[in-house]
């Protein structure tokens, strides 16, 4: 069964599109983000990133940044560098339970130096004191979220020159 495929519009604090994301329309999830890593063939799959790979990026975001999930084990595998994506429209998300390891902060600076941007999401306040938040140029925060208004005042405050998108904003038609 193919997926259908749409690219979601992620939002900055003020509610002027951002960026976008792929979104598998069948369902609320994401596409490239693995929620059981129990089966690591599923944790290897990555169909947004395949998909990118076979048509590009501006179907789905024209000229604003594309945002594309990442695990560990894709990072690992050296996604989306080895995978003939045009590096400098993607922003690689990754989740913020990400444990680094010397491994993986060589992988993030890799994806930097190549063009990627970086960005963070689903983390606590501690973690924008961490190594990862040095590589990130986005963090990725949830309208959902209860805390979301007290994470946009910290986030602006303390580390001003990420870039804040939200995602998951509601459309009321």
């Amino acid at each position: 069964m193919q997926p259908f495929i749409v690219a979601i519009p992620v939002f900055d604090a003020a509610m002027a599109v951002k960026a976008y994301r792929l979104c598998e329309r069948s369902s609320s999830k994401l596409l490239d983000s693995v929620e059981d890593f129990r089966d690591t063939t599923d944790a290897l799959s990555a169909p947004g990133l395949e998909l990118v790979a076979a048509v590009g990026t501006e179907p789905f975001a024209g000229d604003s940044p594309l945002l594309v999930s990442l695990n560990a084990y894709q990072l690992m595998m050296g996604m989306p560098l080895n995978m003939s994506i045009d590096p400098h429209k993607l922003v690689c998300v990754l989740p913020g339970a990400l444990k680094l390891d010397r491994t993986l902060l060589h992988r993030c600076a890799s994806l930097r130096a190549a063009g990627c941007a970086l960005g963070l999401q689903g983390f606590e306040e501690p973690m924008l004191e961490g190594e990862l938040i040095r590589f990130c140029q986005y963090i990725v925060l949830d309208y959902a979220d209860p805390s979301l208004q007290k994470k946009l005042r910290f986030i602006t405050r303390r580390i001003p020159d990420k870039v804040l998108v939200i995602d998951g904003v509601p459309n009321h038609q």
